[in-house]
């Protein structure tokens, strides 16, 4: 387990304040989702939803099926 630095931190942040979905900041700080979650959370950093993440690409904000149950 990598330990997370002040700086990591700040990038975290930052690229959420601008916006940055957080498979993007994962990519970025070469970490897993999980772990971008968990510290934003721990550091009060509000983070994407996947649904604006979707909406952002202009997709539906909810993927829904085709298929009947």
């Amino acid at each position: 387990m990598n330990a997370w630095t002040p700086e990591d931190i700040a990038t975290l942040k930052m690229l959420a304040e601008a916006g940055a979905s957080p498979l993007r900041i994962a990519a970025r700080l070469k970490r897993r989702m999980s772990a971008i979650r968990s510290v934003a959370h721990e550091h009060g950093i509000k983070l994407k939803t996947k649904g604006q993440v979707r909406e952002s690409y202009g997709l539906s904000p909810k993927w829904r099926s085709n298929r009947s149950n």
